[in-house]
This record gives C-alpha cells, structure tokens and sequence, in this order.
C-alpha cells in the first residue's frame, strides 16, 4: 500500500505539466495572434476623438 496521495505521484505531476505546456502553446500560437490581428484592424474600446461632440458623458 502506499502511502503517498494519488495526487501527488510522478505520473500526474507530468500529465498537469504536459497539459500547462500544451496550454501554454495554444495560448501564444493562437490566442496571441488572433487579439494582435484583431487589434490592428479595429481598436476594441472604440477609442476615436470625435471633434464635434459636446460632451462625452453618458446618463442611463
């Protein structure tokens, strides 16, 4: 019997490591690129000056 938690064996200490490395890649192989793309083309919080307007405050 052993006396050391599943949690903690060699094998499932190197199936999370493997699973934070293969997050990792997707994340900067994919996730990455896609917001840099995205941002070139249009800006997210819509950050124009608009010239003509009198004020920018928003009621609800």
């Amino acid at each position: 019997m052993s006396t050391t938690p599943p949690s903690t064996t060699p094998l499932s200490t190197a199936r999370r490591t493997g699973l934070q490395f293969l997050l990792l890649l997707a994340y900067l192989l994919v996730l990455t690129p896609v917001g840099l793309v995205a941002r070139r083309f249009r800006d997210p919080l819509d950050r124009a000056v608009d010239r003509t307007a009198a004020s920018y405050w928003i009621t609800s």
